[in-house]
């Protein structure tokens, strides 16, 4: 446990160590790893245990070897670039890796969604681009499910996931 916060680190195939200090006052858990840019290099993801503004879902953020250092991922404000997982019949959103343009190559992308009648679930879905230890987000497509036709869809958007990986926590 690091001042503020909790360490997650990685032993690279050198065998060199590093970390990263996640603040939080609750359990963070590495959730599981993915190449969510392409680079053929995986990044972490890791649930902070800390809940979102709304109090619907946990918040999330991810790490990546940058110089053989691991570092947090930043926004462009220069804080940790989190995602919100979790939901509700009204409301949710969740991150995956996806092929967004059918080249083969995976995009990380953040998904919301919301819903007036849990029924119909009104989706954004924002590709983030990552380069190094900065994400900025990019193009946005929309959409919108129906529950009893589009159920796995709804639930993909409320979870965390890179590819065919599924992560809990």
């Amino acid at each position: 446990m690091g001042s503020g916060g909790t360490n997650v680190g990685v032993v690279t195939a050198s065998g060199a160590s590093s970390e990263v200090t996640i603040a939080s006052a609750r359990p963070v858990q590495l959730i599981g790893t993915g190449d969510s840019n392409a680079d053929r290099r995986d990044e972490l993801f890791i649930s902070t245990g800390n809940t979102s503004a709304d109090e619907v879902g946990t918040l999330h953020q991810f790490a990546t070897l940058v110089d053989c250092k691991l570092t947090l991922v930043r926004n462009a404000e220069g804080k940790p670039y989190e995602f919100r997982v979790g939901g509700n019949e009204r409301m949710g959103a969740g991150f995956g890796c996806v092929d967004t343009d059918g080249n083969g190559s995976l995009t990380l992308v953040g998904t919301e969604y919301t819903s007036s009648d849990g029924q119909t679930f009104s989706w954004t879905r924002t590709e983030v681009m990552v380069a190094g230890g900065s994400a900025r987000n990019a193009a946005v497509a929309r959409g919108t499910y129906r529950a009893g036709v589009d159920d796995e869809r709804i639930a993909l958007l409320r979870s965390a996931s890179c590819g065919e990986k599924r992560f809990t926590g």
